[in-house]
């Protein structure tokens, strides 16, 4: 399956806050709450949210070049994925991101659920996040 569609970088700082597990725990407790047919799932240490038909992928990556990109993103953008000012100084910084993903939605009826996730992942302190 591609995943390659709804496609979010979520730079976040070194901290327990923004661990695979944690962000797990923010979601499953997030679509509990909200009475979804979600399934939110941790295997081999991506996280899926899976419905009937389809799934977001969530993947902490912590590889050398993510500083880089995050290095050179902060040269070229100004602003984050809510047309935010971009803390680039900070951004410089990180060298780790989490990547959402999911296959094509041609009708968008997962779109509400890629905000949801997004808004997640910016309830860790310090995420910046990109849509691509």
């Amino acid at each position: 399956m591609s995943y390659d569609f709804y496609v979010y970088l979520a730079f976040v700082p070194n901290t327990s806050e923004a661990s695979i597990e944690n962000l797990f725990s923010l979601l499953k407790e997030y679509y509990q709450k909200s009475n979804s047919a979600a399934q939110v799932v941790l295997e081999d240490q991506t996280i899926y949210v899976r419905f009937k038909n389809y799934e977001f992928k969530i993947d902490l990556n912590e590889e050398e070049y993510v500083k880089e990109e995050a290095e050179e993103l902060s040269t070229i953008r100004h602003e984050d994925y809510q047309q935010r000012d971009l803390n680039k100084d900070l951004l410089r910084t990180y060298s780790r991101r989490f990547e959402l993903g999911a296959p094509v939605d041609p009708n968008m009826d997962y779109f509400n659920d890629s905000l949801y996730i997004v808004e997640t992942i910016e309830k860790i302190e310090g995420a910046i996040i990109f849509s691509f």
